[in-house]
């Protein structure tokens, strides 16, 4: 037993070390968002809240204003899971003040453009073959002997 590190509380230990590390990588939030006064802009600072659904609060609040938090489950898309996540956050009564504390959330990166993937059926099993388009042509280009670009 002597010069044996034990396993499993050094487990314990990396795997608290990489959950707080991930958890101290998301923004944080502070603040509350009334959800009678703010702009689209400010609700979509909620976790969770897109453009779309920030969009329908807003809709959903010209019809009837809202008079407690809970009466955010009516806009199609929130349910009692999501608004569970967001009370901390919601009021509907006094400013808007919510804002993010720590890193900003990474964007995620754009899709490469045009590569289209075919499934070839071999005997030997299915290939996947990669299509990429032409590179553009045009003047300075060498497309033929006469310098002008194909029709």
């Amino acid at each position: 037993m002597t010069g044996r590190i034990p396993r499993r509380p050094l487990l314990w230990a990396v795997g608290a070390l990489l959950f707080s590390a991930s958890a101290a990588a998301s923004p944080q939030l502070r603040g509350k968002v009334n959800l009678n006064t703010a702009t689209e802009e400010q609700l979509q600072l909620l976790p969770g809240i897109g453009p779309a659904t920030a969009a329908k609060i807003v809709q959903a609040r010209q019809e009837k204003p809202f008079s407690r938090p809970m009466e955010i489950v009516r806009v199609p898309g929130i349910g009692m899971k999501r608004f569970r996540a967001l009370e901390p956050y919601l009021a509907v009564e006094g400013p808007t003040d919510l804002r993010r504390i720590g890193p900003e959330p990474k964007k995620k990166p754009g899709r490469k453009a045009a590569t289209k993937r075919y499934r070839v059926l071999h005997p030997k099993g299915p290939k996947i073959l990669e299509f990429r388009p032409p590179k553009p042509s045009g003047p300075g280009t060498a497309s033929d002997e006469r310098g002008t670009p194909p029709p």
